[in-house]
């Protein structure tokens, strides 16, 4: 879906460079783990969401993206098996986290 999202982006860009609009950018994180998904709040304001590490660290993961560029996580390159190419662009301790999480860029060529 990401790659998906960086293609129509593209698209999207074309449009708006010709007709004078200033280029859009998309970063995306991922990261995969556990989460908590569902209606949180209270009995006066519920709110779907999905919450917990996994969550907070693809957020953490999003933020090291640049422009049209997907950022990945150790544990998403294992659950991908070999399927992506990616390099290991660095190691680092996120905010509120004490172990190191490697990052890793989606290479072009899975575009």
């Amino acid at each position: 879906a990401a790659i998906g999202m960086l293609k129509k982006m593209k698209e999207i860009n074309i449009w708006t460079l010709t007709n004078h609009y200033p280029k859009l950018s998309l970063g995306i994180g991922i990261n995969t783990g556990t989460v908590v998904i569902g209606n949180i709040g209270s009995q006066n304001h519920l709110r779907y969401s999905a919450i917990g590490r996994s969550v907070n660290l693809a957020s953490r993961t999003e933020i090291f993206s640049k422009d049209d560029g997907i950022m990945i996580t150790q544990s998403t390159l294992d659950q991908c098996a070999g399927n992506i190419k990616a390099t290991l662009v660095d190691r680092i301790v996120p905010k509120g986290m004490s172990a190191p999480v490697s990052l890793y860029k989606i290479d072009e060529a899975n575009r």
